[in-house]
This record gives C-alpha cells, sequence and structure tokens, in this order.
C-alpha cells in the first residue's frame, strides 16, 4: 500500500508540473493561479519526499534518555557507546548510524556520544536489546537495556568517587520501575522515616508539578503534586535522592538521612532546561524542548495567557517580535509594527520589557513599534489577556512582555548571516537620492544637518523673520540670502537597482562558578539591510449631492515609494547569584531603525485645475536605550519570603532631520510640469522627539498555610514612574521674492536643484522664509505611582483562586500651542481603585477551567492630547490630538478551558466579553481633506470566542509521527455606541469598533524530523475586514479588507556547528486594500520575501 502511494505522489508531481507548464504558456493564466500551481508543487514534492520509503520515519521508536551525577553535579561530557547483536530493520536513516556486523550506535558526525553539561544524554532507538557503556574520567560502567516499541525509558546512575558500583536506576513508560539496581544496597533495617520533598522552579519560584522523584534502592515511584510536594514514608538509612522533569534540568543530592521515626525536609529549585541560544533552534536529541517550557509555563500561569519561545521563533521564521506576535491567538498584526489585541487597537494594549514599561520613540504612537525587537535577543514573549494587579492598570486588549535572553550555563558562540531577496524590488530600479556616506549604519553623517548658521539664527525658540520697516531687527537680506544657499542643496530623484537584503549577528556568553557564586554574561549585536518598493493607489471620497448614497472622488494620486530600512541592535547582560537564593542583574539593550524614503505622487485633487506631482524625500531613525539593574531574593529564614527589585531608565528618540517636500504643476495646454507657483510648492522640516522614562518596582511575596487543604500566597508591590517627552518640528519654505522665481526658464527646469541653486536664491530669486508653526513644539510629562496587593489560595489542591486589587495615582500633563494659537494645558489627574480576581479550577491532572473578571483603563496619550501635527506612516494622512480626551474604562471578563494533552501538545477554548466606555477612536476632521482626530465615543463592548490548538499527528499514522499541526481561531464582535457630539459628523451611527476584526486565523502545519536535524513549517494568516476610519459627512468608513498571508519555513543543521533556514513569507502576495463603500481608496502590493541564512554555532 505505501508503494503505491508513493507512485500516487510521484505522478500527482509529473501532473502538478504539466499543469503548471501550461498555465506558465497560457497567455490569460493569472498570477495567482501560476502561484496556486507552484505551491502545489512545491507542497507534493516535500510530501513526496518526506513519505518515500528511504525517507520515511520508523513508526515505533522508544526513546531513552540517561542522567549522570556525582557528589550531587551532573557530568559532564561523559561518553556514551550503543551496540546491539540484533534489532529491527524498520528504519535504517535514524538519529544515529548504523554499522554493519555488530551493531555500533554513534551520533551523526561525531565518534562518540557525550552527556551535556547536564549530565544528560537523550536518542531515539528502533527497538531491540542493547548494551551501554558509561565511560567518565574516573571508571567506566556498563548495563543492558532492552527497548520496546513506543517504550520512553529515562535511566539515572549515580557515580561514587571510591570506585563503588555504581547506582542505577530506571523507570519504563511501559513497565514502571523496572529495578533500581539495589546489590550494592545495605539492607535497611532500621525502622522508617517520613521524607518531605519541596520541588519550586528557581525561575519563577513557583512549585513544579509531576517531578519524577528517585530514592536510590527504593522501588516507590513517586511525583510531586499540584505545589511540587511529596510526602513518603520510606525504610531509613542513607539514600540519594535525584529529580526528573521534561521542562527542568535534573538534580541529585547525595547522603541524604532517613532517620527512624523523624520527618527529613528536602528542597529543590530545579531551573528551566536550557534554550540553545541563537536566532533559530537547531535540533538535537535531547531531553527537554522549548514548546514543552513554553506550554508548561502557560499551564501554571494564574491568568489566561499565550506565550511564544524561541523554537516557535525558529519554526515560523519570525525576525523580529511584532511577525512572531501575529500567530498568537487573537491577535492582528497592521503596519508590520503593532498589535491588536482580540481587536482592539494597539492604543489598547501595553508593552513591558522584563516587567517594566518603555517609552516609544514614534510620535504617531502610544506603543513602541515591536519591530525594533528582533528575536534574537527575546527568550520568550508573553501575552496576557486576563489581568491581575501586579501589571500596569492600562489594560483592554491585554499587556505584551518581551524576556531578553539570559546568562547560559556554558561558554556559547553564535553568528549568523542572511541575505534575502524581495520580488518586487529586488534587482529592479527603485526611487533614490543622494544621502550621506553613512546611511548603511541608520546614522546620518550631517547630510541633512540643520546647518550651523540656521542653527545659530533660530537658538533659544527664535524664528527667522526678514528685516523690515515694521522688523527692524530682523534677518538683513544678505544673511537671509546665505542661509538660504546653505540650506538648500539635494533635491532630485534618481532611480538606482536595488540590491539584496543583508544582515549580520552575533552572541555569546559564559558563566563561571566561584565557590557557592557564579557570575555570567551575555552579549548580542546586529545590523540588518533591507529595500523596499511600493506602487500605490490613493484616493480621497467625499458623499455625492446625490440621494443614491454614491461617492465623489475628490482626490486621486498614484505613488512610488521606495524605502531602504537598517536595524542596529545591541544587548548585554550580567548576573551574580549567591546559591540559589540571591541573585542581582544589569542588562541593557540599544536598538536602532532608520529608513529612508524618496516618494514621487502624481495625480489630481479637486481643489486644483490640473494634476500635480508631489516628491518626498525623508529620512528619520528611531532609537531605544534601555539600562535595568535589578536582583531577586529569597529569605529561607523569613518562611521563603521573597523580595525582587527592578530600577529600569529607558530613552526613546525620533529623529527626522532635513525632510524635503516639493511640487510641480502641470500645464493645462501643453501637459509639461513645473515648480508650483503657489507658497506651499516646497518646504523643508527638521524634527526632533525624545521620550524618557525612569521607573522603580520591588515586589514582595511570602506563602503560608492556613490549613492542612489551603495554602496561600499573599504579594505586594509598588511601581514608581516618570515619564517626560519634549517634541518639536522646524519648518522652512523658498518663497516666490524676485524675477528669477518668475521667469518659466527657471521655474520650468524639471531639477529642482537647478531652480533652487545660489545663484537663484535672494532678493532675484527665492527667499528663505521660517514657516513653523507655534503647535510644532509641545512638552508632556507623567507621575504615576502604583501600589498594589494580590493573594493566591489554593484550595484542596483542586481551585486557585488568586486575586486583588491596584491603586494608580496618574498626574499627566501636555503643554502646547493649539491650530489658532492659543496656549492650551491638557490633561489628567486622578486616583483609580482597580480589582481584578481568577480563578483555575483544576478538573484532571492535563484538564483546567480559568475564570476571570477586572476593572482596568486606557488613558489618551501624550500626541493624542497634542495639538501638535504628526503624519502617520501606515495611513499617509496628517493627524492631530485632543486636549479634551478622557480616560477610558474597561470592565473584562474571561472563560477559557485548557486541555494538556502532552509537554507539547494543548487544546484551548475560550470566551471574552469587554465594555469599554468613552473609548477613544481616530476620526477625520470636518472641511479638511486628510486630517484626522481624536475622538471619546459613549460606549462599546467586544466579545468572542478563542480556539486553539497544538498537536502531533502521529495519532492519525504513524508515518506522521514527525509532522504536528497548529493553529487559533478567533471569531468576535464589536459595536460602538457614538455621542451627539460624534453623530454631528460620522455617517455610520452603528458599527464594529475601529480597528476590530470579526474573524482571525492563524494555521501552521511542520515538520520536525531529529535524526535528518530538519524543521520545515508551512504557516497561514488572515485576519477579516477592520475599520481603519471612521466616515464624516455622509461618506462610509474606511475598511481595510483581508490579506491572505502564506509563509514557508525550512530549517536544517548542515555539519555539527553549522545550520542553515530557508524561509519564503508572503507567498501569495495579496494585495492590501482600504476601500470606502465601493471604491478603492489605497491598494499597494508588499511582495514576496525570500531570505537564506547560515549560522555557525561553537
Amino acid at each position: 500500500m505505501n508503494t503505491q502511494f508513493y507512485k500516487f505522489l510521484r505522478s500527482c508531481v509529473l501532473r502538478t508540473i504539466v499543469d503548471y507548464q501550461s498555465s506558465s504558456n497560457s497567455q490569460s493564466g493569472s498570477r495567482r493561479n501560476i502561484l496556486t500551481h507552484y505551491l502545489l508543487f512545491l507542497l507534493v514534492f516535500i510530501a513526496t519526499g518526506l513519505v518515500s520509503p528511504s525517507a520515511r520515519g520508523d513508526t515505533e521508536k522508544a526513546e531513552f534518555s540517561i542522567h549522570l551525577f556525582q557528589d550531587g553535579m551532573p557530568i559532564e561530557d561523559a561518553e556514551l557507546s550503543i551496540s546491539s547483536d540484533v534489532y529491527e530493520k524498520s528504519n535504517p536513516k535514524m538519529i544515529f548510524e548504523v554499522i554493519p556486523s555488530t551493531f555500533s550506535w554513534r551520533a551523526e558526525g561525531d565518534s562518540s556520544i557525550k552527556t551535556n553539561a547536564n549530565g544528560s544524554v537523550a536518542g531515539k532507538l528502533p527497538p531491540g536489546f542493547y548494551h551501554m557503556t558509561i565511560k567518565t574520567k574516573d571508571q567506566a560502567f556498563n548495563f543492558d537495556l532492552p527497548l520496546r516499541p513506543a517504550e520512553n525509558t529515562q535511566i539515572l546512575i549515580t557515580f561514587y568517587p571510591n570506585k563503588k558500583k555504581p547506582l542505577l536506576n530506571i523507570e519504563s513508560s511501559l513497565s514502571g520501575i523496572i529495578g533500581p539496581d539495589i546489590a550494592a544496597e545495605k539492607p535497611r533495617d532500621q525502622g522508617e522515616g517520613t521524607v518531605n520533598v519541596q520541588v519550586i522552579s528557581a525561575e519563577t519560584q513557583k512549585p513544579i508539578k509531576d517531578v519524577q522523584v528517585f530514592l536510590s534502592g527504593s522501588k516507590q515511584k513517586l511525583r510531586t503534586d499540584e505545589q511540587g510536594r511529596i510526602i513518603a514514608t520510606v525504610p531509613a538509612g542513607s539514600y540519594s535522592v535525584s529529580l526528573l522533569h521534561s521542562a527542568y534540568s535534573s538534580q541529585t543530592q547525595d547522603d541524604v538521612k532517613i532517620e527512624n521515626a523523624q520527618t527529613t525536609d528536602l528542597s529543590f529549585k530545579l531551573t528551566p532546561a536550557g534554550v540553545e541560544l541563537a536566532e533559530y533552534v537547531v535540533l538535537e536529541p535531547h531531553l527537554a524542548g522549548t514548546v514543552a517550557s513554553i506550554i508548561e509555563e502557560q499551564r501554571k500561569s494564574t491568568a489566561v495567557a499565550t506565550v511564544i519561545g524561541a523554537e516557535q521563533f525558529s519554526r515560523a521564521g519570525d525576525g523580529d517580535a511584532a511577525s512572531a506576535l501575529r500567530r498568537a491567538s487573537g491577535l492582528t498584526l497592521v503596519g508590520g509594527q503593532f498589535i491588536f489585541i482580540r481587536g482592539l487597537g494597539e492604543r489598547f494594549s501595553t508593552t513591558l520589557v522584563n516587567g517594566a514599561a518603555v517609552p516609544s520613540p514614534d510620535p504617531t504612537r502610544r506603543v513602541v513599534p515591536l519591530d525594533l525587537f528582533p528575536t534574537n535577543i527575546l527568550e520568550s514573549v508573553m501575552v496576557q489577556k486576563t489581568y491581575s494587579p501586579d501589571r500596569p492598570a492600562e489594560f483592554a486588549g491585554g499587556t505584551v512582555e518581551l524576556r531578553t535572553r539570559g546568562i547560559p550555563d556554558a561558554f556559547f558562540f553564535n553568528l549568523n548571516l542572511q541575505t534575502g531577496m524581495n520580488d518586487n524590488t529586488t534587482f529592479q530600479d527603485g526611487l533614490t537620492y543622494k544621502g550621506g556616506g553613512a546611511d548603511f549604519t541608520s546614522y546620518d553623517d550631517g547630510a541633512r544637518a540643520l546647518p550651523g548658521s540656521i542653527a545659530d539664527a533660530t537658538e533659544n525658540g527664535v524664528k527667522i523673520q526678514p528685516a523690515s520697516p515694521l522688523n527692524p531687527n530682523g534677518v538683513p537680506p544678505a544673511q537671509l540670502e546665505k542661509l538660504g544657499e546653505d540650506l538648500s542643496g539635494v533635491w532630485d530623484v534618481d532611480k538606482k537597482k536595488r540590491g539584496p537584503d543583508a544582515g549580520i549577528q552575533g552572541s555569546m556568553g559564559d558563566s563561571f562558578s566561584l565557590g557557592d557564586f557564579r557570575l555570567g554574561y551575555i552579549a548580542a549585536a546586529g545590523w540588518k539591510q533591507e529595500f523596499r518598493k511600493q506602487n500605490e493607489v490613493n484616493r480621497e471620497f467625499a458623499a455625492a449631492d446625490t440621494s443614491d448614497g454614491s461617492l465623489r472622488k475628490v482626490q486621486d494620486f498614484d505613488m512610488q515609494r521606495s524605502l531602504r530600512e537598517v536595524q542596529v541592535t545591541g544587548y548585554a547582560a550580567t548576573e551574580l547569584q549567591y546559591k540559589d537564593t540571591h541573585r542581582i542583574f544589569a542588562k541593557t539593550m540599544f536598538l536602532r531603525q532608520s529608513f529612508d524614503e524618496a516618494r514621487v505622487t502624481q495625480g489630481f485633487t479637486d481643489a486644483e485645475t490640473s494634476p500635480i506631482r508631489r516628491t518626498r524625500l525623508k529620512f528619520f531613525s528611531n532609537q531605544l536605550l534601555m539600562n535595568q539593574v535589578g536582583g531577586e531574593h529569597r529569605f529561607d529564614w523569613m518562611k521563603d519570603l521573597s523580595i525582587n527589585w527592578l530600577y529600569t531608565n529607558a530613552t526613546a528618540n525620533r529623529d527626522e532631520p532635513k525632510t524635503r517636500d516639493y511640487r510641480y504643476d502641470s500645464n493645462l495646454d501643453t501637459g509639461a510640469y513645473f515648480f508650483s507657483q503657489r507658497a506651499d510648492s516646497n518646504q523643508t522640516t527638521f524634527s526632533d522627539l525624545v521620550d524618557k522614562d525612569q521607573s522603580w518596582r520591588v515586589d514582595g511575596k511570602i506563602p503560608f498555610q492556613l490549613l492542612n487543604h489551603h495554602k496561600v500566597t499573599l504579594s505586594s508591590g509598588f511601581i514608581t514612574q516618570n515619564k517626560t517627552r519634549d517634541s518639536s518640528i522646524q519648518r522652512f519654505s523658498y518663497f516666490r521674492f524676485g524675477p528669477d522665481a518668475s521667469n518659466p526658464a527657471v521655474y520650468g527646469q524639471p531639477s529642482v536643484e537647478s531652480i533652487l541653486r545660489p545663484d537663484h536664491i535672494g532678493a532675484n530669486g527665492y527667499q528663505l522664509r521660517d514657516v513653523t508653526r507655534p503647535s510644532d513644539q509641545y512638552t508632556a510629562s507623567q507621575k504615576l505611582f502604583s501600589y498594589y496587593g494580590k493573594m493566591d489560595w489554593m484550595l484542596y489542591d483542586r481551585v486557585n483562586i488568586s486575586g486583588g486589587l491596584r491603586w494608580e495615582d496618574n498626574n499627566q500633563k501636555v503643554d502646547t500651542i493649539s491650530l489658532n494659537n492659543k496656549p492650551t494645558t491638557a490633561g489628567l489627574n486622578r486616583v483609580d481603585m482597580l480589582p481584578s480576581v481568577t480563578a483555575t479550577l483544576f478538573l484532571t491532572d492535563k484538564q483546567q477551567l480559568r475564570a476571570g473578571f477586572s476593572q482596568t483603563l486606557s488613558r489618551p496619550d501624550f500626541r493624542e492630547l497634542s495639538s501638535a501635527p504628526f503624519t502617520d506612516m501606515n495611513t499617509n494622512q496628517e493627524t492631530v490630538g485632543n486636549p479634551n480626551l478622557k480616560q477610558a474604562a474597561i470592565t473584562n471578563w474571561d472563560v477559557r478551558w485548557e486541555y494538556y494533552l502532552s509537554p507539547t501538545e494543548n487544546i484551548f477554548a475560550g470566551l471574552f466579553w469587554k465594555d469599554l466606555t468613552n473609548p477613544i477612536e481616530l476620526i477625520a476632521v470636518q472641511g479638511t481633506a486628510g486630517l484626522n482626530t481624536y475622538q471619546n465615543t459613549d460606549k462599546a463592548k467586544v466579545y468572542g470566542i478563542e480556539l486553539e490548538l497544538l498537536k502531533k499527528l502521529d495519532f492519525v499514522n504513524p508515518l506522521l509521527q514527525n509532522f504536528f499541526i497548529g493553529g487559533n481561531y478567533t471569531l468576535s464582535a464589536s459595536n460602538v455606541i457614538l455621542t451627539p457630539e460624534n453623530l454631528t459628523a460620522q455617517t455610520t451611527n452603528d458599527r464594529p469598533l475601529q480597528g476590530h476584526s470579526a474573524q482571525i486565523l492563524n494555521f501552521q502545519i511542520g515538520y520536525d524530523n531529529p535524526a535528518w536535524k530538519t524543521q520545515a513549517t508551512l504557516l497561514y494568516n488572515i485576519s477579516s475586514k477592520r475599520i481603519m476610519a471612521a466616515g464624516v459627512l455622509g461618506a462610509p468608513d474606511k475598511y481595510e479588507q483581508p490579506v491572505h498571508q502564506l509563509d514557508f519555513v525550512l530549517s536544517q543543521n548542515l555539519y555539527k556547528g553549522m545550520s542553515m533556514q530557508a524561509s519564503m513569507q508572503n507567498l501569495l502576495d495579496d494585495d492590501i486594500r482600504i476601500t470606502q463603500g465601493d471604491e478603492i481608496a489605497r491598494q499597494f502590493r508588499r511582495g514576496r520575501f525570500f531570505n537564506l541564512s547560515v549560522r555557525l554555532a561553537y
């Protein structure tokens, strides 16, 4: 049957090739049909190779893991030799190579198999009888190991320094404990004692369930309960106690004395199993997997949460946090930078880094752009969807916490080189202009800097004004001419072929033990450059003066834009740990991205009588520098009281030097374009924004037991946060002044550099004017003090109730000048008390039910309160704030059922409901073309369901044991109730909440073969349409239409420390479309992305 199936797939491949060639040769074949055939061919080809007789994985392999200890410490670099005389030849291609005659099993590419830093080694073998030999530096030990189909066997071996025979413990998934080697143990006839074992996580300080506890010489099968405890009666004597858990490093303690009729208390802290510190995970045969540890964290969390770790980053081929988070349930990626959680815009979410808030360098958003964070410096990302009082009260959609990488257990070095292309950009002509020589570093070398003469003239906010009889102290004509000559320079746009994308990342780290102290460090750096080109359609519509609801086109432009993005990353951390009780760390993160854009827009607007052409040259950078110092302390002598503290100092900068905008108008008779004679024909702007955020956080926690079945943990803490913003813009323009500016021979030239050259600047031609608006500057500040109290109450190991109260005192203000030149101070000064509670019912060992309630808020951001205008890159429209905005209040309800099928598999189903009062939305300003502002609506509600699945496919057929599927689906609805103020302008009084997508679907199917060290994943993502701007004055709402995204990622280990990853993203290349009624308001394609990276690891 397998042979017939293989032949059938071969025929499918041939048929696909024929169809593909026919479609390619047909002039009527559409681009999507061709791509569909290509993808079908690709998938069938992969499936053919994976299920062919030479490639099929063994259907019944057994798993084993060996753990070695001596004096309580793991034994590293011990050699394992495996031999067998009989085995089932169902699959000759496995994790170890087969050598004829006496079969010796070896690691691929290595002469021997060695234990890792945790003293462990693991692998898969076909069923059979094996002879194992362990060689340490001091001695060798042999034992026989029978393995049956699908068996999972764990072996613990304790070595002794005096050459005493090692102690062997074996536990089988099929036979239980099949007998420790107790030949060397003395009979224990000294009575019985009690052992009380407590196991917690060294990282989270929370109990760990299902830890296997082995007592040397004992056949008892012991596992920790929900509270990480075991209480067992054992014969009195001396034991070695060993601990095993799939998501944590092993641990052993020797010479444990159990006295007759006495209780011996033992406390262990296990560290999570080490994650390979690389941009993506290379498969190695070991016990623990990062997916398992992530699922374990979700299971033990007291809140509804989604966690994405390093292995998921790898499988999806995601290079930054934004692209990684769109794989999570209920999350939508907007503009490639911002995450909408459960249909609520990015302004309704909060971003934390290691538990602390960070400022945003983007003045158009209240949250930091998540594409600023590369995944190679992140250990994991958590999205918390139910509120808990230890989190900031600004919570509606959820809280996104980015966790940076920790200190490694041993030395490592990684180097990653990557290149890529975009089929819409690479090796094609793109717009460009003469920039600076250091643009590739993300820094301007001064080519765009404000000339020193103008900086001196405008020092302390002085505005350049020409001297005149009414302004005798103004700038004299000669000096004004010199200022104009200094500012002018590069204006013209050229075309140039764009090369491929490129990047390099490196990281290294190590740790050292000094007695009871452990010192470690980690450092990472990276550089990446990408080119993008977009040909866009941009249109604006207004309601026509007809009764049929038709639209009138008021603006129609075709836009060509080319962008160059450069990212620079730096990260360093160090940590000092004393025993398992005290840890002090310091972390520094530097993130910078620059965008260099050349844009030409051509078309018509109903305000003009002829077509116009606008050109923009723009370079800007976003930068975030964050320093953190913190500590974690546990005091055993105070009943496990723990105190954690964290100081964060972060500065975000946005620098936009010398943005140039100019305009050409067309001659109705000849169609020729000329430099516009209007007052708004050109403008040069310099803008700068600095956000500073300093915070202190202190948290304390103490556990205690009220009664036998009532365990309580009390937590409390405070956060003090001071945040400031200083934003400024300077604007300059060249005005027609002398005869040269009215000479067609001058302004008719196609090159602006030929028009605004020195001999045309001055009294005879164009004169520089300072057109900075009073509203172009604003300052803002926020002082926030928060305090919370929280209680976790476990009843009968079946129900956990976690709840508390948060108190926040906020004083926030923004000082600016309104558009009508009036000083304006907008602010919020209030105290809020916010309750929350979450209950978890443990239905079985694998199933649990959560329910949560909370009240939270959403404050207007600085830029939403400021009248200073800004241009949104994602909408290409100017926006001004509203000083009269109110704070929004949110009530949240959540229920979720969770079923953990295995350490790497789960099924989730949840319901959520949110009531919002005074939610803030973006609307168009009446009587303007393309100007937006913010308004509070009256009320809104969002409700829906979420489904999530991660499952291996071996239950379908053993041939699919290396395949898995995963996905999530969100179905939700929202509704907004508008205020009378809203209804005076907005068209639709019954509509969804702005930014809300009713349906979100993520799906992936993957192949994970440890034998070949291969990973392949196909990923699909789509969100239904959403309102991006509410329509006004009879014009309908603007909707962003669904975009189908398909990605494919392949990772392969090549040789020892060398591996590669190939990714193909946005394979369907759907059009990005913004519609208004039946009309298209904006449309463009992003192109398909193809990337290849090679990693070297030591």
